[in-house]
């Protein structure tokens, strides 16, 4: 092993998704510490209940180390060129922890302000992905130090992701060369971060999940552009972005206005307004799951008529006798040319009988099944086929993991039999 080309054991290191992998590697293989120093990234990623049944076994002691940050500190000084660095914790989203029990120096807190400024300052300038994503969620208001530290040693920077912090916008600098950005289980502590508005003027991909301040301001793009969550009521409005993600559990309203997108996933368990769009001039793909925007887009025919990679999905909560049916969706998408159903939309889905003409101009579709109800199941794929049998040239069914194989595969036999110019695949 030992004889291996230098060039050949970067490349091996280099395809390990979790670094603490190369941090094995390097004590039990003399090459790997030799061309540790080529590699160019971090990827560590460091799984809570693990660590600390581990440590609590092997000492007695009350006071527990971990050896996270030493693992990421011994790593990035060796490097010698840093282009990205992905580092975190478990996502503890259901687990109980107390902050007055944690200090500054636990290892799990990753946006410590002494950890960041020991770290960060080591290597920069060249990077382009940054990713910190901490234990601990909205206990920390000294969090925000981590991006006032990314600006000041990450000119070249082009995707951040920050997981589980407490961020203000007090003295925010601008990132004019970062085009993607992620906040997720973010606290946003100032009830105006206006400032942002002028910090990420290339923004091209933004991903919002769970924003913990209701009344704060967050701007993207542009002085005319923004997203706002003031008292659970969500505007955006960005001229540059074309990759939107939006999670949230709950908003009274959403406004979007988003010319250059082309790309928008929408999550939202229980919207208890409106949903407005505007400006949907590039979008292709859309995925939703919200049963509230899914019908609030088929009942007042907002015209979407770029989409053509449509997914729908949602939940049982608060639908009543919704229905729909594939009509209603080329009334809403007319140019779909690719549908995905979850179990929720097929549930929903309502089946027309004859005559069709076939002319729909669906080329694929794509199904989660939950159940297998000749009855229904059935006369649903025949539904859509027949009425875009013209065109639809490929058709997959993905059966959940409870529905007996023979039963799958009887229902694939039929399917095959009734449409054989039509491209079957079918899985769980």
């Amino acid at each position: 092993m030992d004889k291996l080309p230098e060039a050949l054991v970067v490349e091996i290191l280099s395809h390990l998704d979790d670094s603490a992998d190369v941090a094995r590697c390097r004590v039990a293989w003399k090459t790997f510490n030799t061309v540790t120093p080529h590699l160019r990234s971090i990827n560590l990623h460091w799984p809570y209940r693990k660590s600390r049944s581990r440590v609590s076994k092997s000492s007695s002691s009350s006071q527990l180390t971990f050896p996270l940050k030493t693992v990421f500190l011994n790593l990035i000084s060796n490097l010698r060129v840093l282009e990205s660095v992905r580092i975190s914790t478990e996502n503890l989203r259901e687990t109980a922890v107390n902050a007055h029990l944690i200090d500054n120096g636990d290892d799990m807190h990753l946006t410590d302000e002494g950890f960041i400024k020991e770290w960060l300052p080591r290597k920069f300038c060249r990077w382009s992905l940054c990713t910190v994503s901490s234990l601990y969620a909205y206990i920390f208001s000294s969090d925000a130090v981590v991006y006032r530290e990314i600006h000041l040693f990450s000119h070249s920077l082009l995707e951040l992701e920050l997981k589980n912090a407490w961020l203000s916008a007090y003295n925010l600098h601008p990132m004019p060369n970062l085009t993607s950005l992620t906040l997720e289980y973010i606290k946003l502590d100032d009830n105006d971060l206006s400032q942002v508005n002028k910090c990420f003027p290339n923004l091209q991909v933004l991903n919002l999940k769970h924003l913990n301040n209701p009344r704060s301001t967050f701007l993207t793009s542009k002085p005319a552009a923004g997203l706002k969550v003031v008292n659970y009521h969500v505007t955006v409005i960005t001229p540059n972005l074309m990759t939107l993600k939006l999670e949230f559990t709950s908003t009274t309203a959403i406004y979007v206005e988003a010319p250059k997108l082309s790309h928008f996933h929408l999550f939202i368990y229980h919207l208890m307004g409106e949903f407005t769009i505007k400006s949907f001039e590039n979008l292709k793909t859309l995925f939703l799951e919200s049963t509230s925007v899914i019908r609030s887009l088929l009942i007042n025919s907002v015209l979407t008529q770029t989409v053509e990679n449509l997914s729908l999905t949602g939940h049982e909560w608060g639908v009543g006798d919704f229905k729909f049916t594939l009509q209603d969706l080329f009334c809403a998408f007319p140019n779909m040319t690719s549908l995905c159903f979850s179990p929720w939309s097929s549930s929903k889905f309502e089946v027309l009988y004859g005559p069709w003409d076939g002319n729909k101009g669906l080329k694929t579709f794509r199904g989660y099944l939950s159940v297998v109800d000749h009855s229904f199941t059935f006369p649903m794929i025949a539904s859509v086929i027949e009425q875009c049998f013209i065109s639809l040239v490929d058709v997959s069914l993905l059966f959940q993991c409870h529905i007996a194989p023979c039963v799958s595969r009887g229902f694939i036999d039929r399917c095959r039999a009734r449409w054989p110019k039509v491209n079957w695949r079918w899985g769980t």
